[in-house]
């Protein structure tokens, strides 16, 4: 028996001693004599501590190589609902959204794919619908323009839409501030933007949860109505942010929101269902978000490509 145990401790003890360890993020701060120092921050949850940490934050000098950045958004959404009245009706539904896109901020030039996909299933003995849907739509736009160019499937029936909207608006009034914030970080530090950080880390309990060479993650405790603006309840959702040790900027952020999902399903059929009881019996928000700051080229339509998108607009009745 011990001839057969012993490989299996030395394959444990290896993967023991192979798996990664936590080590102390790294920042290089200017102080009092202008000089650089280095500085470790290490995890903590005492907000006396994160307050010492964000000080020496404030003094970091920011590397500014980069012209833009790439985004990879993963958001899974999943719900159940028991609704019962003269009979039991079961709703299920899931549904995924994934955002690819990357911009150059300097041009103010952005492009993308965004995919939504899900259903949502009703069945009951009386009624049973099956609902499958499908967004597909890449984007790409000038200062004028958003090109949108994709397909809606719902079910068996197919949609394809080749359009423009308007964005001059927010071109007016964003894209000098977009341009120049790469810039700005030459002169600025991303705290200098946050001058009462201190009450900011109160506010949230900001922790520092995980620490890698390159990076450390800061836990915030936000109320959910900051975020869900309908919904009336004392609960926080704890999300994950890690912040690159290079610029000061995020890189990640993740949270779970179960139990609002689980509080905005039950709203919103116990308002549709008025007579009947609800019960959520699964509910599931998950968001994970990831940015890299890097050098980037936006493929533009030609002028002949553009001429191919009929401009999308809203008509406005008055009642």
């Amino acid at each position: 028996m011990k001839k057969i145990l012993l490989p299996f401790l030395l394959i444990f003890c290896l993967f023991c001693s192979c798996a990664p360890k936590e080590t102390p993020a790294e920042i290089i701060f200017i102080d009092e004599n202008q000089e650089e120092v280095s500085y470790q921050i290490t995890k903590t949850d005492h907000l006396d501590e994160v307050k010492e940490i964000f000080d020496k934050l404030n003094k970091v000098k920011i590397n500014s190589k980069f012209n833009g950045v790439s985004i990879d958004l993963i958001t899974e959404l999943e719900g159940k609902v028991v609704i019962t009245n003269q009979e039991v009706r079961t709703i299920d539904l899931g549904y995924t959204l994934n955002l690819d896109a990357i911009a150059n901020l300097k041009k103010y030039r952005m492009s993308g794919n965004v995919i939504l996909d899900g259903f949502t299933n009703t069945d009951s003995d009386s009624l049973s619908l099956n609902t499958k849907n499908k967004l597909s739509v890449g984007f790409v736009n000038d200062d004028a323009f958003m090109f949108v160019k994709g397909n809606l499937e719902e079910g068996s029936n197919r949609l394809s839409l080749k359009n423009k909207i308007n964005i001059q608006e927010i071109t007016s009034q964003y894209k000098t501030i977009i341009s120049s914030s790469i810039d700005l970080m030459k002169y600025y530090n991303p705290l200098d933007f946050i001058p009462e950080y201190n009450e900011v880390i109160d506010s949230y309990n900001i922790t520092i949860s995980k620490t890698t060479k390159d990076s450390f993650t800061l836990r915030l405790q936000v109320p959910a109505n900051q975020i869900f603006k309908e919904l009336d309840t004392d609960l926080k959702l704890t999300i994950e942010m890690e912040i690159s040790c290079v610029n000061l900027l995020p890189i990640r952020l993740e949270f779970e929101a179960n139990d609002i999902i689980s509080m905005i399903l039950e709203n919103e059929y116990v308002e549709k269902y008025l007579s009947s009881t609800v019960k959520v019996e699964k509910a599931k928000l998950k968001v994970d978000l990831k940015l890299k700051y890097d050098y980037f080229e936006v493929k533009e339509l030609t002028e002949e490509e553009k001429i191919n998108y009929k401009e999308y607009s809203i008509t406005k009745y008055d009642k």
